[in-house]
């Protein structure tokens, strides 16, 4: 179920009843992911996950926040990206709003997972819990690195942005987004940088604003990549509240 569609008094009745008074929280951002892909793909990733497992465990799901720290892929037209104070006060406000509604186990999903946006994320979450010292609180976060640990090795990529992974669960999730006929050849887009290089943007070296190589996506693969990846956070969140209903 989604927050947005109780009402106040739903919503209350539920922090009222609920031992665990537990939310999933999908984040993730508007960011290109190459000429194949929508900028939606990260936020519509962690969204799917978390309403499937919600389904699954009868949690709600809190309105999704699609927007974070782009900076590396700004200069490509759909990349939206804010002012790190910008964000962070956002992020903050966001959960007050939560836990003043009376949750306080919160379950943060985020398949963005650019540095400096989960660096971000990470002191947004210590700053919410400074600012309500007297609430008991819980917060789990759950990374699309994370979540990539699960996926067997002849299969995961280094660099994964608009890649196979990527575009195998989106042809699963959402085939009628996907534009392969977009991508002009089937070499691997991934120049080699400097790990050491400090770069303001990808556009020089990644023209194309993907990484990997997408034509060896597929959905059936997607489907497992997302089912697998569903099961484990399902599990992970299961371990969380059983105790609460012990």
């Amino acid at each position: 179920m989604y927050l947005e569609d109780m009402s106040w008094v739903e919503v209350n009745e539920y922090v009222q009843k609920k031992c665990c008074r537990a939310i999933m929280v999908p984040i993730g951002a508007y960011e290109e992911h190459g000429p194949h892909l929508p900028i939606k793909t990260d936020i519509f990733i962690s969204t799917k996950i978390c309403e499937i497992v919600a389904e699954k465990l009868d949690l709600p799901v809190a309105p999704p926040i699609g927007f974070g720290l782009c900076r590396s892929t700004r200069e490509f037209p759909g990349t939206f990206s804010f002012e790190i104070s910008t964000f962070l006060s956002l992020l903050v406000d966001y959960f007050s709003n939560l836990i003043n509604f009376g949750f306080s186990k919160l379950f943060i999903v985020t398949w963005h997972t650019g540095k400096l946006h989960l660096c971000i994320l990470r002191e947004s979450i210590l700053k919410s819990m400074e600012r309500w010292l007297n609430r008991n609180l819980s917060f789990y976060l759950f990374t699309a690195n994370d979540l990539l640990q699960e996926i067997p090795k002849d299969i995961n990529e280094n660099l994964v942005h608009g890649g196979r992974i990527e575009t195998s669960i989106m042809l699963y999730l959402d085939r009628k987004s996907v534009k392969l006929e977009f991508l002009k050849d089937s070499l691997d887009c991934s120049t080699d940088i400097d790990n050491h290089l400090v770069l303001r943007s990808w556009r020089k070296y990644i023209p194309e604003g993907y990484k990997g190589n997408p034509l060896a996506a597929s959905y059936d693969e997607g489907k497992y990549l997302f089912n697998k990846i569903v099961k484990y956070v399902e599990n992970e969140i299961r371990k969380r509240i059983s105790s609460d209903h012990s």
